[in-house]
């Protein structure tokens, strides 16, 4: 059974999109209630129509090694990080010794990982006390699972940076709308040059109202995201089957969602005619996903010894409610 287009798909900001990312004008609704939270702020009573929710992935696959050779992340701080007799990087009172390198076996010497997550600061500098904090790859945040953070609608400066590091590894200015629901990509690669395949972000509306991010009873709506940025173009098989609107995938492109009955499926990535990865995901009933490409084609290892990530899938459910402000929930 051919899949079919059930939803077209924003994508606010994509590979080779510059400039302010958003969308104005197209405030959902949602479902209207007087919420009291608080998070270290004065307590917040706010309608939830006035808010958008956000949540943030880690998919860079080499974030491990850090920016470049020289890097901290080559030298086992995180950025940023000052070494002082009270910040040696080592557990206190712990001795490197031949059998206590720090290294993983068969590590290449002089190679120490930097932190694989990222933290995300919204409408504000980076300050070590990040909105989204701790995203590990290849996951989203603000957890757990693939909850939604909400904040007030209205334009943000957003930094992405190395957790534990005061300098910046993505800014965007993002126009978040009343009602939508958006996921913020980190991905590329720290270690390129290329403007087509180094660190950049995608910015995707996930739903726009209650109502919006749910399938029909018996089907789920699923898109692809190709976020490998070696791995060339791609094309995705489900079942054996070659779907035009998932053959021949850029690095960056984001599909609609297409409808497909509930169930489990086995979903193969092709590069160049080859098969480079085959996974089995099951789709449940009523449920809004996106499933992501991402890694490095060719890197067998989670992580190799050099600290890149190999050829991976992974989802998300679109469209769980979230609650207010600074309140987390699944």
């Amino acid at each position: 059974m051919q899949p079919q287009v059930t939803t077209r798909r924003k994508v606010i900001k994509g590979i080779g999109v510059s400039g302010i990312a958003g969308i104005t004008g197209m405030s959902g609704a949602v479902q209207a209630e007087t919420n009291e939270t608080t998070n270290g702020d004065d307590y917040i009573l706010q309608d939830d129509t006035e808010f958008a929710a956000v949540r943030v992935g880690n998919l860079i696959p080499d974030i491990a090694m850090g920016e470049d050779e020289d890097s901290p992340g080559n030298s086992g701080q995180a950025p940023g990080r000052q070494d002082s007799p009270g910040n040696s990087g080592q557990a206190p009172g712990r001795q490197d010794s031949p059998g206590n390198s720090g290294q993983a076996p068969g590590q290449q010497s002089g190679y120490m990982p930097a932190s694989t997550a990222l933290d995300m600061y919204v409408g504000k500098p980076i300050d070590g006390n990040p909105t989204i904090g701790g995203v590990q790859y290849p996951a989203f945040g603000p957890g757990p699972g693939d909850a939604y953070l909400q904040v007030p609608a209205r334009e943000y400066d957003i930094t992405v940076a190395q957790s534990g590091s005061y300098e910046p590894l993505l800014e965007e200015q993002f126009d978040v709308a009343a009602g939508n629901r958006y996921t913020a990509l980190a991905v590329g690669r720290m270690q390129s040059d290329d403007d087509d395949t180094g660190l950049q972000s995608i910015i995707i509306e996930d739903g726009n109202s209650r109502d919006d991010v749910t399938a029909p009873s018996g089907h789920a709506e699923v898109s692809f995201v190709h976020a490998s940025p070696n791995a060339g173009p791609i094309d995705v098989v489900p079942e054996g089957q070659t779907v035009p609107q998932l053959s021949d995938l850029e690095f960056g492109d984001v599909t609609d969602y297409l409808g497909v009955p509930a169930g489990e499926y086995e979903i193969e990535i092709q590069s160049g005619g080859e098969s480079v990865l085959t996974v089995t995901r099951e789709l449940v009933s009523e449920t809004r996903v996106t499933v992501y490409a991402t890694g490095l084609a060719g890197v067998d290892e989670l992580p190799s010894d050099d600290g890149e990530f190999g050829l991976n899938i992974v989802a998300t459910v679109d469209g769980l409610n979230p609650l207010p402000r600074h309140v987390i929930t699944r």
